[in-house]
């Protein structure tokens, strides 16, 4: 069985984003599949921030790092800001505002959506 990597050690090498993704989320005990569900994107999506093949938009990263609990710094650079990893509200309350947002930009579509149907069935004739 593999040793786990432990954050500090990934803290202490220069490397891309891709890879504290990954770390962040086995520390965090989450498969790839949980991880995605909980952030609203596919497998595919997470694989390639992961692999280094894409880059999280600016809002999905405050949210994985909420979902993680690790600090955008560390993220970012690969270590800790001044207040911390863990307990960091800041951080995670950035995240919650965030999906927050999400879920009501989701929910005005979907809004439409209903709206645009129930126009539709008052006018068939």
């Amino acid at each position: 069985m593999q040793t786990p990597i432990s954050m500090d050690d990934v803290a202490s090498i220069p490397q891309p984003l891709g890879p504290r993704i990954r770390v962040a989320r086995e520390n965090a005990g989450l498969s790839v599949d949980e991880a995605a569900r909980r952030l609203g994107v596919t497998v595919t999506t997470l694989e390639a921030w992961e692999s280094d093949r894409e880059e999280p938009r600016a809002n999905r990263l405050c949210t994985l790092a909420g979902i993680l609990n690790v600090s955008l710094n560390w993220f970012l650079e690969g270590r800790e800001d001044q207040h911390g990893l863990k307990g960091d509200s800041g951080a995670g309350n950035a995240a919650l505002r965030i999906q927050l947002e999400d879920i009501r930009d989701r929910l005005d579509d979907v809004l439409k959506l209903v709206d645009d149907m129930e126009h539709r069935l008052d006018h068939r004739p």
